[in-house]
């Protein structure tokens, strides 16, 4: 087959190409044969090839587009509306925090209290012994009862501890994801 007639025949498979494209397929092809080469396909092959290559880079190109087109959709009513609104969001915010803080510190300080209250009146009632009896032993149940007391409070504490940071972490982070925009919207 000669060049003319297999660009001929290339030219007629790619009449659904833009001028632009087909041309330079055409170009291709023909540099090709100026360089003493001949195609081993036929030109109707070839333009499916380039036809379906065509197409693909068409399909990656629209969505190369369109994910730029979402990537510089900013919300900026929702940027205003945060920003106008940050002194009633970010003192609701704070106090939130405070709140969870404070709640934190007490339940974290109950049994370290009744533990030193356990040390102390051990000491306190081993020093009362030669001075008065009867008040020593008081003192002594009372250190018991502040060991029992810690001993019971602080697994329940401290899963409750845990449980009060899971939360809050996991709340700031619902909050987090519902203002912050999404990727590939």
């Amino acid at each position: 087959m000669t060049k003319s007639e297999y660009l001929s025949r290339l030219e007629k498979a790619l009449k659904t190409l833009s001028e632009e494209e087909r041309k330079e397929a055409l170009d291709f092809y023909a540099a090709y044969f100026e360089d003493g080469g001949t195609p081993t396909d036929q030109p109707e092959e070839a333009a499916e090839r380039i036809l379906k290559e065509n197409k693909e880079n068409n399909i990656l190109l629209e969505e190369k587009k369109e994910n730029q087109v979402k990537k510089s959709n900013i919300n900026i009513p929702l940027i205003i509306l945060l920003i106008i609104s940050s002194p009633i969001w970010l003192s609701l915010l704070v106090a939130f925090f405070s709140v969870i803080l404070s709640v934190i510190v007490v339940i974290a300080v109950v049994p370290i209290a009744f533990l030193f209250a356990f040390v102390f009146a051990l000491i306190y009632g081993f020093m009362m012994v030669p001075v008065y009896f009867p008040r020593a032993l008081c003192v002594l149940g009372v250190s018991l009862f502040s060991a029992g007391i810690t001993m019971l409070l602080f697994k329940p504490c401290l899963k409750l501890l845990v449980l009060i940071c899971k939360g809050t972490a996991s709340l700031t982070c619902k909050m987090w994801n519902s203002i912050k925009p999404k990727k590939g919207v």
